[in-house]
Formats: structure tokens, sequence, C-alpha cells
């Protein structure tokens, strides 16, 4: 049990020595210098020796680097230094130069001016005979120009690596020199870091467009608008496609109403003018049933003017005389009593009357389609 309490206990310490150091190491990056009158700010690696334009006559930094305070104001103010530092194992130091003039002015910001007269300015760079190589880079948002200058004095030579840009019409120079020794990757990138920590309380942009934050919204807006559009689009189409289907539905049962309307109607004109028996035996109208039934009923020696001809009775239906001859219908209606007779001149009456009855409705059939023909012809309408 005992083990375990000092393991967490000693587990706890280590965390709190790695956070501590941690905390140390930030801190240890964070010196900042201000200066108001151009309201610039950058920030220096603590345990550098730093001396400012508005340092004291009294600071260390003057007896550590051995410098006359009137000796270096002075220079300081010659060659428009506002600050320069040197690292703590005194191999390289760091300054920050700022003029104004015409030119710097005109320019105002690096991203005012277009790639082209940035390319311009870079190959001026290039053609001292001191640069030995010019890129452009952005720190901390800002456009730069990144040199590397090679100075030599007799036999001592001095690299140096420079960081260059123009903002409110300032030209900035962060300049790096170390003697005898080319410039190691980790000391160009303290520069590097310098670089990245200026700052400025406001920057002013002359031709100054969206900031990369608006374009995104912007962008973000467009996608979303197209977005939108594409599901408008779709939905109205669908929108019209269900309103057409619809559409032909409601066409369909409005043709199928007319249709059944029509067909009503014509049932009804149907009852209206129904079919006589007189019309299906082949008579024109009732006169003319009523002028030629008694002469056809004498021919055929039979009275059917009392019968209904739609009550379903068949000629042929026998009245149970126990002989099947068809004859039993007639029988009922002749006008006059006759002999007794044989069941085979039964027979052949029968088959006689039905075969002149046969003829006699066979000629009305063709008068009628012959009829019905020539109206056709004639353009009328026929008789249902």
């Amino acid at each position: 049990m005992r083990k375990r309490v000092l393991k967490a206990v000693l587990a706890t310490v280590v965390l709190a020595a790695c956070l501590l150091c941690t905390l140390t190491s930030v801190s240890a990056l964070d010196d900042k210098y201000t200066f108001e009158e151009i309201g610039m700010s950058l920030k220096i690696p603590k345990g550098y020796t730093v001396i400012t334009k508005d340092s004291d006559r009294f600071d260390e930094a003057f007896t550590t680097l051995g410098l006359d305070y009137d000796e270096t104001v002075t220079a300081f103010s010659a060659a428009h230094i506002y600050l320069q530092a040197v690292d703590p194992e005194n191999t390289f130091r760091i300054t920050v130069a700022v003029t104004s003039d015409e030119n710097s002015a005109n320019i105002n910001n690096y991203s005012d001016i277009t790639p082209q007269q940035r390319e311009e300015i870079l190959n001026n760079f290039l053609s001292d005979s001191m640069c030995t190589s010019a890129i452009e880079v952005k720190h901390g948002g800002n456009i730069f120009f990144d040199l590397t200058l090679l100075s030599k004095a007799g036999d001592d030579t001095t690299y140096i690596n420079q960081c260059n840009t123009v903002i409110n019409g300032e030209n900035i120079n962060l300049t790096l020199e170390k003697s005898k020794e080319s410039i190691l990757p980790d000391e160009a990138k303290a520069l590097s870091n310098v670089a990245n920590s200026l700052s400025f309380d406001k920057i002013i942009r002359l031709n100054e467009g969206p900031s990369f934050e608006w374009w995104r919204i912007l962008l973000w807006v467009l996608v979303l608008a197209v977005i939108s559009f594409v599901i408008s689009f779709i939905y109205r189409q669908y929108n019209i496609s269900k309103k057409k289907k619809l559409e032909e539905r409601r066409r369909r049962r409005a043709t199928r109403l007319v249709e059944q309307m029509q067909n009503e109607d014509d049932a009804s004109k149907e009852q209206e003018n129904p079919v006589s028996f007189e019309e299906v035996l082949g008579y024109e109208d009732e006169k003319d049933y009523q002028t030629r039934a008694d002469t056809d009923l004498e021919s055929f020696d039979i009275s059917v003017k009392e019968k209904d001809p739609m009550s379903g009775m068949s000629f042929f239906e026998d009245s149970g005389d126990s002989i099947d001859d068809g004859t039993d219908y007639f029988d009922t209606y002749f006008k006059q009593p006759t002999a007794t007779r044989t069941p085979v001149e039964r027979a052949a009456n029968t088959v006689g009357a039905y075969i002149k009855i046969a003829f006699h409705h066979l000629g009305y059939f063709f008068q009628n389609i012959f009829r019905a023909i020539a109206k056709i012809f004639k353009g009328g309408k026929t008789k249902n």
C-alpha cells in the first residue's frame, strides 16, 4: 500500500516538474519590446543582452557588451536602429532598424503592390554583389524578403541574414550578423522567430481587399448558395413532374367521367326510344303494323295480336299434350277451329307455317338491312 502511495506521489512530482519546465521554456520566449512612436512591438528570447534606443544610461547591457552609452546612442540614431540583441554565447547579434523615405511611403506595404512589382524589388536585392540569395516569404502574416548576405573586409568575413519588409510606409530590416563562421540553422531560426513576433497596433493598407477570413466566409456563402440553388432546382423539377402526373390523372379521370356520362346519355336515349315489337318484326312504325298485321296473320292462319312479344314464350313451346311437335302455341291462336287432324297432318301444317314465317321475316330482315345501308350512305342515323 505504501509503495503505491509513494509511486503516486513521485509521479505527481515528476508531472509538476515537467509542467514547470514547460512554463519556464515558454516564458523564456516572451521578452516583449514596444516602440510607441511607430506602434511596433517584437519579442526577443530571454537570456539575450538587449539594448534599445530608449535604454537608460545605467543599463547593465552597456557594461556587459563593453559599449559606451553616448557612442552607442549616436550610432543607433544615425543608423535608425531601434534595438540590438546579442545571444548568451555572444556569437551573433540581431539588429532591428526602421527607416522611412519616399520610396517606402509609396510602397506603404508589400501586400499593396503587385507580384510583378515585388519581383522587381527582389531582383534589385539580388543585383547587389553582397547578396547571395533572396526569397519572398511570410512572417506573422506579413510579406518579407529573406536575404543572405556576405560581407568581406580584408581577412574578416561577416555572414548576414536579413529579413526586410515595408509596413505602414516604414522600411523594416531585421538583421542577424555573425563573424568568421557561417550562420547555423538554429541561429537563422532565431531571426525568423523575431520576424514572426513583429506586430503593429494598426496596419494601414492602401489597397486593402477582403481578408483571408472574409474570402473564406464569402466562399462558404457561395458554396451554400450553389447547394441551395441545386436543391431548389431539383425540388422544383420534382414538383413540376408531380404536378404533371397529377394533371394527367385528373385528365384521365375527367375523360372517363365524360365517357361515362355519354354512355349514360346514350342509355337514357335508348330507354326513351325503346325498340318496339313492330320494329323487330320489320314494320316501319305502328301505323304500318296496324295496317299490315291482320293481312299477315291471315296469311299465316294464326293470330299473335294479343300475344305479348316480350313474354319470352317460345314459338316451339308445348303445352303438355305429350306430343313434341311445336304446334301448341299456334293451335291456341287458330282463328277457325279445324277438323281433327292426324299427327302427320298437324306436323306438316306446322312445318309449312314455320317455313312461311321464316321467309316473311327473312324478307323484312333484308329490307331493314338495305334501308340501314342506304341511310348510312346518305349520312342519316339508323334506329337502334
